[in-house]
Parts: structure tokens; C-alpha cells; sequence
């Protein structure tokens, strides 16, 4: 009995772990596919897809960790300078902005965690 109490205390843990590696090696993938690109600015915002997909599998954490740990990859392997979270291009960080926050806001907005549907933990009484 407490066997199961443990696990189901990890799983949360567990899946957002799993998520945001998984998100981070996509990442690191799409930057190496796109690194040579004309559509490497553009990168960032298709990549709201694949984290939504993340968060709809993982849990919404997914969005923001995943997110956060995607801009860092782009950020180091995608745009000048490269190997260096600075990045020179204005509109390349306009775009990793757009990608945290849309994928955050979208994730939330289709995927609402149990508590929130459930009106905060309460439910309405007639």
C-alpha cells in the first residue's frame, strides 16, 4: 500500500522530468537540422506546436520548463553569437519571447490542470 502512495507521489515529478528532457532534445535537434537555414528566425514559433503536444502528454509544467529550456538551446546553438545565451539579433529574441509566452499561455488556455477546471478545488453546490 505505501508502495503505491510513493509512486503515485513521483509520477508528477517524473513527468515533468521526462517532458522537459524530451523538449530539450527536440530542441537540440531542430537546431541542428535548421542551423543553416533561412528559416531558423522562424524556428521558435513553429516550436510552440511541439511544446503544446509536450504539455498535453505531460502536464502543463511542461509548457514553462520545456519552453525555458528550448530558448536556452536556441539561444546557445541557433542564433550569433553561438555557444553564448546572448543573442544579437533583435528579432530572433522577439521570437524566443513570443515562443516562451505563447507556448505557456496556449498550454494553459487548452490544457487546464483539474484544479482549475474544478473551479480552484471547489465545486459548485445547487
Amino acid at each position: 500500500m505505501q508502495e503505491v502512495v510513493m509512486v503515485k507521489k513521483l509520477q508528477r515529478p517524473l513527468n515533468i522530468a521526462l517532458g522537459t528532457a524530451l523538449c530539450a532534445l527536440l530542441a537540440v535537434v531542430a537546431s541542428l537540422l535548421f542551423a543553416r537555414s533561412s528559416w531558423r528566425g522562424l524556428l521558435p514559433l513553429g516550436f510552440v506546436i511541439v511544446v503544446l503536444l509536450l504539455a498535453r502528454r505531460f502536464g502543463v509544467t511542461v509548457s514553462v520548463t520545456g519552453s525555458l529550456a528550448a530558448a536556452m538551446i536556441f539561444a546557445m546553438m541557433l542564433f550569433a553569437p553561438i555557444r553564448s545565451p546572448r543573442i544579437e539579433d533583435d528579432t530572433a529574441r522577439m521570437n524566443l519571447g513570443w515562443m516562451i509566452v505563447g507556448s505557456v499561455a496556449l498550454s494553459y488556455l487548452f490544457y487546464p490542470t483539474s484544479r482549475d477546471a474544478l473551479g480552484s478545488g471547489r465545486r459548485d453546490r445547487q
